[in-house]
């Protein structure tokens, strides 16, 4: 210590003593390392002030308590409460996933007695952390109140787009008193919102006795991270009032208070700009105003306790020797320090840019090969700093060194100053590098690959199954148009050749009969018979022939565009010779073309209707009406024959299958057929053709 500054110190803690004045204490962690303990790990520090405005570190700031107990001996968030008989009682973090806080005591803050683990949540399996404990004397009860922020797995939503190091978390504030630290109640649920809270701090008003709870709200999506204010009437009962807005600004935790006169002063860190802000209430704690820039803070101090002490206290800290050091021990030659980035942040400016050794943990973000070397970017929770490690230029780059991969690298460091933004480390040898965790094989490039491989691999499936659908599918429609178009030329075949030709053979066999009682002296009577049955004969092949001309033309005209029914009809009068003056053609209406394929099946209805006016009707006039309407058509076919009863024409084949020929035909093409007939009163035949 320089003899400037402990001449102030003695000054001070002389003033206090002589006037019997209180005083009070800051106790605080920082990221400073000391003694080849980084920040974190190196201990309990102390800083003292007459009027808690202008700040001055016990110690020159270095530690005044070492942590000795915990899996990761940290001593985080130190939180110091004075009981009635005056001894000090000291909780923090000791480790960063557990079920314990650390206790220790002292009755000066110098003298501490031996620390301990305290269990508190070890009758709760699924709990995952012990963070930021407090501990506080409820005059009320008598009783000591510790409480701390724990994750239960299970009891509450797991925070979304959190930090890798916190993914899993969602915090509540956890309780347990005692009045001798040795037998402590069992843990309950303290402080409950409906958010991830962590760093709670409560205060009694002495005015009415109330209680005054400070809290972080730890949501990160959408950002929260500031400290909000409960109240309640008791201690004991929790904190069930809904809470403030926050009150600070984003990133800022580590809440601290006590009251200086009616004036409700609070401390809070903001750890991301590395300062200490301040607020006053003078309303109780309802509304706050900043007045950070009227107060002198410790250098680099993180997340303390503020509380009143005797001013004897103070001047016992402030006196020399009493910790036993007035330097920090000279380091061996090889000594290592374990650094994170937030502490070479906060430390750079004592280091001078080069030589410290320092071991750095952190997660590979980048790896670059160059001529003998690999440099790798690690990345912690507060920023990244460049390793370049020696590696031969034939060799590979290590697998477990690839990006997502954990390591520990140990080297010496080197930063740009003033900056202090590009922190590097010279690593000497492979033997400095530990991998801690190998790289997941799921990079995000590979996992990339492989989803993209798969939706590949499904588009082809699904597109080989769907053109293996589409085949099918027209292999289908082909084979049922074909039988289709069979069943049609069998309709037509059956219904018009067959017919035609089992007449052609009825005449023959009668010419045939009567040709045998010719040649046994047959009369002229025989002969005329004989010429009447060949002039028939001749007659049933010629419509047979007109039939398949047409069954023809039909086929090779339905894929050649619209036809029109004048047309048609001409075509029908030309070859047919034997229909002119007999069948008459009109029609009503604008006429429009239609398409070949029905125009085809209304010719092949009109030849059978006409055909079976002429053969079983035996009509002298057939007259043929087509009507066109907006919708559509209507074919009606009108004879003057002689009729028949439509109900029982199943008894005539050949009215029967005449019928059923038109019917199917009509059908085919979506069309109504209807027939009419009164016996002596001839026959209607109707088509309607809906568009």
């Amino acid at each position: 210590m320089t003899l400037r500054a402990t001449t102030a110190a003695i000054l001070l803690a002389a003033g206090l003593s002589a006037f019997g004045e209180k005083a009070y204490v800051f106790s605080y962690f920082n990221d400073v390392p000391f003694g080849g303990r980084r920040g974190e790990a190196a201990g309990l520090r102390l800083a003292t002030s007459p009027d808690a405005k202008r700040w001055t570190v016990v110690n020159e700031g270095r530690p005044v308590l070492v942590p000795e107990v915990g899996k990761d001996r940290l001593m985080r968030d130190p939180s110091i409460c004075r009981g009635p008989d005056g001894t000090f009682h000291l909780v923090w973090t000791l480790s960063w996933y557990s079920k314990s806080i650390g206790y220790a005591s002292s009755r000066d803050l110098i003298h501490w007695s031996e620390q301990r683990e305290i269990p508190v949540m070890e009758g709760i399996p699924e709990t995952r952390n012990c963070w930021a404990p407090e501990v506080t004397y409820n005059p009320d009860d008598g009783l000591f109140y510790v409480y701390w922020s724990s994750t239960v797995t299970g009891r509450h939503t797991p925070i979304p787009d959190m930090h890798r190091k916190e993914a899993g978390l969602n915090h509540r504030t956890y309780l347990s008193t005692t009045r001798d630290f040795t037998v402590f109640s069992p843990p309950r649920l303290w402080f409950n919102p409906d958010f991830s809270t962590i760093d709670a701090f409560a205060l009694r008003d002495p005015k009415d006795g109330s209680w005054i709870l400070f809290a972080k709200n730890e949501n990160h999506t959408p950002v929260q991270k500031n400290i909000v204010v409960a109240f309640s009437e008791s201690l004991a009962d929790g904190f069930h009032q809904p809470v403030t807005g926050p009150i600070t600004d984003h990133i800022t935790e580590g809440p601290t208070a006590l009251f200086i006169g009616d004036d409700l002063y609070l401390f809070y860190e903001n750890y991301r700009q590395h300062f200490y802000g301040a607020m006053v209430s003078r309303d109780r704690g309802r509304t706050w105003t900043d007045v950070t820039a009227e107060f002198e803070f410790p250098r680099d101090i993180r997340h303390g306790t503020v509380f009143e002490v005797d001013a004897g206290i103070v001047a016992s800290l402030h006196r020399p020797g009493r910790f036993g050091q007035d330097e920090e021990p000279e380091k061996p030659a090889d000594a290592v320090s374990d650094m994170t980035m937030l502490s070479l942040k906060m430390s750079a400016e004592k280091m001078n840019g080069l030589g410290e050794r320092i071991r750095f943990t952190g997660e590979v973000k980048d790896v670059v090969r160059g001529a003998d070397t690999v440099q790798m970017v690690l990345d912690d929770w507060h920023g990244s700093l460049v390793a370049t490690i020696p590696l031969p230029t034939r060799a590979k780059v290590p697998r477990e060194w690839g990006v997502g991969a954990r390591l520990c690298v140990c080297g010496t460091l080197s930063f740009r100053y003033p900056e202090c933004d590009d922190f590097r480390i010279a690593v000497a040898r492979r033997d400095d590098v530990e991998v801690l965790r190998a790289p997941a094989w799921w990079t995000p490039a590979r996992l990339a690959a492989a989803i993209t491989l798969v939706a590949l691999l499904f588009l082809a499936i699904l597109g080989w199954a769907l053109l293996l659908r589409h085949q099918k599918a027209a292999e289908r429609s082909v084979h049922d148009a074909v039988q289709k178009e069979r069943l049609r030329l069998s309709s037509d075949l059956h219904d018009g050749y067959q017919q035609l030709l089992a007449g052609c053979m009825f005449r023959l066999t009668a010419a045939m009969t009567l040709g045998e009682k010719l040649r046994n002296g047959g009369s002229p009577v025989l002969w005329r018979k004989v010429d009447e049955q060949f002039d028939g004969l001749r007659s049933s092949l010629t419509h047979a022939q007109d039939e398949l001309r047409a069954a023809l033309w039909t086929m090779k005209e339905e894929a050649e565009g619209p036809a029109a029914i004048g047309e048609l009809f001409r075509y029908a009068a030309s070859r047919l010779p034997q229909w002119e003056g007999i069948v008459s053609f009109e029609t009503e209406g604008e006429e429009s073309p239609i398409s070949r394929r029905y125009a085809g099946a209304l010719l092949m209805i009109l030849q059978e209707a006409v055909g079976n006016a002429l053969r079983h009707g035996r009509a002298k006039h057939v007259r043929v009406r087509v009507v066109f309407g907006r919708k559509g058509l209507a074919m009606i076919v009108k004879d003057d024959g002689c009729g028949f009863v439509v109900e029982s024409a199943g008894g005539a084949p050949g009215v029967h299958l005449g019928l059923k020929s038109m019917q199917s035909r009509a059908e085919n093409i979506g069309g109504r057929f209807a027939v009419r007939s009164t016996p002596g009163s001839g026959t209607e035949v109707k088509v309607v053709l809906e568009a």
